[in-house]
């Protein structure tokens, strides 16, 4: 939740408006987000907009800037389809806060919990990864001020054992460890993703985790030679507890939630009603 968001830009759109003498502010606000942002609704435009007519000069004088917001009644498939159908190339869009100009987002998010880092790793032209090293140079100076990091990013920095992940890998994780041993002791986990399945253990003394994609799964053969291979497995999301001493992760697999039963332990079997 970014607060007064859409307030703050609005606000900034109407005074310039009124230097350019324009006629009309679009504002990309979507009701989808009425839930974690109350001025994404509709009575929110609507009184900007009033506000709007008694703020300016220009509608005092008769002339009013319209307030538009044509994304507002769409889903956020529609509005993808939309932008589609009007030739928008994605490629070029960026939809961080943060990101830098070559569209990349590394950032910092401060939580009760402790520092969260997140790298971009993403690497046009290949499905590996890499660390830039505008973002090496960020994280070096983050982790000299600060202590118990969580860090996140897309690819792991160590082999899996799965000779198809590990032909798409972080392209530099050498570099990349470098920075972290200059600061020992300073990150308390490290989470990714890109491997489509459960994965934990420790590298380089630190724990890393990542769980089962929310959509296929990659199987898991261990070789050194099998290529990349999907698999049917059951989709997961993890819940991370922190606490001063433990970081406790939990696998969900949603769809099998209903798969509960009670189990007679006198009897070593499933309990019987």
């Amino acid at each position: 939740y970014v607060p007064a968001r859409n307030t703050v830009f609005l606000a900034l759109g109407l005074a310039w408006a009124e230097v350019l003498d324009g006629e009309r502010i679009y504002a990309g606000v979507n009701a989808v987000d009425y839930s974690g942002y109350p001025d994404c609704r509709p009575e929110f435009i609507e009184a900007f907009q009033r506000l709007a007519n008694l703020a300016t000069r220009n509608a005092v004088e008769g002339r009013p800037i319209e307030i538009l917001t044509p994304l507002i009644e769409l889903s956020k498939r529609e509005i993808v389809e939309l932008g589609t159908s009007l030739g928008v190339d994605y490629s070029q869009t960026v939809s961080c806060y943060r990101a830098d100009d070559a569209g990349r987002a590394c950032f910092r998010l401060d939580t009760a919990a402790g520092p969260f880092l997140a790298l971009d790793t993403l690497t046009e032209g290949t499905h590996a990864g890499r660390v830039d090293e505008r973002q090496l140079d960020w994280l070096d100076d983050e982790l000299a001020v600060n202590d118990g990091v969580f860090l996140f990013m897309h690819h792991p920095p160590m082999k899996s054992g799965i000779a198809g992940l590990d032909r798409i890998p972080l392209l530099n994780p050498d570099q990349f460890a470098a920075i972290l041993a200059a600061h020992p002791g300073t990150v308390r986990h490290l989470f990714f993703g890109h491997m489509h399945r459960a994965f934990h253990g420790s590298w380089r003394g630190i724990p890393f985790s990542t769980v089962k994609a929310t959509a296929h799964q990659v199987a898991p053969i261990i070789d050194i030679e099998s290529s990349l291979t999907s698999s049917r497995e059951m989709p997961a999301y993890a819940v991370v507890l922190i606490e001063d001493d433990h970081v406790a992760i939990h696998d969900v697999s949603y769809l099998e939630e209903a798969a509960e039963f009670a189990y007679d332990r006198e009897a070593g079997r499933p309990a019987v009603d």
